[in-house]
C-alpha cells in the first residue's frame, strides 16, 4: 500500500464511504445512516436496427411503463456500435417489486413497454444486459437536510483538509454541467486559499442549482 501525503483532499465518493476512514461521534453515525439512496437498474436493450430513435432520450413518467428514462447512445456517438445494430438503456428505478425481479424478467418488461410506446417491434430486440446499481439517487427525506449540516459541521470542525462535493458527496442531486461547475469553483477556492467560512458559502451556491430534465 502507497501512502501519499497531500495538503487537501477533494473526494466525489459517497459520503458514508469518504468518512469511513476516520473516527467520528455515534451521533454522526447517525445522521448518515438517515441519509437514504435509491438504486438503479440499467437494462440495455441490443436492437436489429440502424436507429431506434430521433431523440437522445426520452421521460416516461406514466406509471404503465417500467422504465423512467431511456437513451440510446448511437444518438452521442455512432462509433461505439456497428453500423446496423444499436442499443437502447432503460433505466428503472430500483423498489421492492423491482428487487424480486430477474434480470430476464427485467429485460422482458422493458422489451414488451419499448414496443407499447412503439420504440421497437416485436422480435427486433436480441440480447440484453442488465446492471442493478446502488445508491443513485439522494432521497430527499423531511430530516435530510438537518442530518446532512450536522455531517458537514462536524467534517469542517475535525478534518479540515477533505472537502466533499459531488452529487454523492454532497447528497445533491445535480447534472453534469453543475458536477463540472462545483470542480471549477472548489478548485478557484484552493488557488485562493479560501477559508471554511467561503466553503460554506460554496455549498450554499452549489444548493441553488436547478435540475433541467
Amino acid at each position: 500500500m502507497e501512502r501519499i501525503k497531500t495538503k487537501f483532499l477533494i473526494s466525489t465518493a459517497h459520503i458514508k464511504d469518504a468518512l469511513g476512514f476516520f473516527d467520528y461521534p455515534k451521533e454522526i453515525r447517525k445522521n448518515l445512516d438517515s441519509l437514504s439512496f435509491r438504486g438503479l437498474a440499467l437494462v440495455y436493450l441490443l436492437i436489429n436496427k440502424q436507429k431506434a430513435m430521433k431523440d437522445n432520450w426520452i421521460f416516461f413518467p406514466e406509471k404503465k411503463f417500467i422504465f423512467q428514462r431511456i437513451s440510446e447512445q448511437k444518438s452521442f456517438s455512432s462509433f461505439n456500435q456497428p453500423n446496423d445494430k444499436t442499443v437502447i438503456t432503460a433505466e428503472i428505478s430500483i423498489r421492492p417489486e423491482i428487487d424480486l425481479m430477474s434480470d430476464k424478467t427485467l429485460a422482458m418488461r422493458a422489451t414488451e413497454d419499448l414496443q407499447k410506446a412503439g420504440i421497437v417491434n416485436e422480435g427486433e430486440v436480441y440480447d440484453s444486459i442488465v446492471l442493478r446499481k446502488k445508491d443513485i439517487y439522494p432521497i430527499y427525506s423531511l430530516d435530510y437536510k438537518d442530518n446532512l449540516n450536522k455531517i458537514l459541521e462536524w467534517m469542517d470542525n475535525n478534518i479540515l483538509n477533505l472537502i466533499t462535493c459531488g452529487r454523492n458527496g454532497l447528497f445533491n442531486y445535480n447534472n453534469m454541467d453543475h458536477c463540472i461547475d462545483m470542480a471549477v469553483k472548489i478548485s478557484e477556492h484552493l488557488k485562493t486559499n479560501g477559508t471554511i467560512e467561503n466553503m460554506r458559502e460554496l455549498r450554499k451556491y452549489f444548493e441553488t442549482y436547478k435540475i433541467v430534465d
